[in-house]
């Protein structure tokens, strides 16, 4: 009870900056159902960064809204592509799509996108890549990243080796696979390319070379900063519980 009033003020304070900077649309939402929690993220969202800098706080204020409603991005772009059907938004659509997970819809419309002097974007075939990975067709990726190689060469030269390595492996091309994993691992940011190469050399039954590379991976994602590790939580859990598994 002595803190209902405190937070009811706070409440109503942020309330009355969001209408002043005209920030009503989601926060005044927020503020309504959750009223402490949220006037302690409208606080370090909005208010702190007209202090501190801008970045950070934009950069934070956007995981927020992706955590309430992961799919107001979507819809944003769906509305601006039925106000204009250009590539661009059909793109943006497309790279939306894959990050949420619904591969079939970006493929089909990476694959809409390549009509014309677009046949061989590099970056609608990356995209297309990248979804034919995730639905694993490994050969129709392969022929992708052959047709993206072939128009540009220099984009993307990284991720396309990784994701190369990817289709390889899907098409059981063992020896390829490995070979490309382990020519990549080290160079693409983070730790996805050495935990897949792991995962492959368990898949291949070579278990002490996997807990080896598992045992590194480890070692030296812990003598990173902790941000980096926050950013690789996904693939470090990963590792762990693989390594775990090899050790039982």
């Amino acid at each position: 009870m002595p803190l209902a009033i405190p937070l009811l003020l706070l409440t109503v304070i942020c309330g009355w900056h969001a209408v002043k900077t005209g920030r009503t649309s989601p926060w005044l939402w927020i503020l309504i159902i959750a009223p402490g929690i949220g006037a302690g993220i409208y606080l370090l969202t909005q208010v702190l960064p007209e202090f501190f800098g801008g970045y950070s706080g934009r950069k934070l204020t956007r995981k927020v809204a992706d955590t309430i409603n992961p799919t107001r991005q979507r819809k944003r772009i769906e509305q601006d592509l039925k106000r204009a059907d250009t590539l661009e938004n059909r793109r943006q659509l497309a790279e939306e799509c894959l990050r949420l997970g619904d591969y079939e819809y970006a493929e089909m419309l990476f694959s809409d996108g390549m009509k014309g002097v677009y046949a061989d974007d590099p970056v609608l075939l990356y995209g297309l890549a990248q979804a034919q990975v995730e639905l694993e067709k490994g050969t129709q990726a392969l022929e992708t990243l052959d047709k993206h190689d072939q128009s540009d060469s220099q984009h993307r030269t990284v991720e396309t080796a990784l994701l190369r390595a990817r289709a390889l492996e899907l098409c059981e091309r063992w020896d390829e696979a490995l070979a490309a994993y382990e020519d990549v691992a080290d160079r693409v940011p983070g730790e996805e390319g050495r935990l897949r190469t792991a995962k492959l050399l368990v898949q291949l039954e070579r278990k002490d070379a996997a807990s080896e590379r598992l045992t590194g991976l480890l070692e030296r994602a812990e003598l990173q900063p902790k941000y980096y590790r926050r950013e690789q939580a996904q693939w470090l859990t990963e590792a762990k519980q693989l390594l775990k598994k090899l050790e039982d």
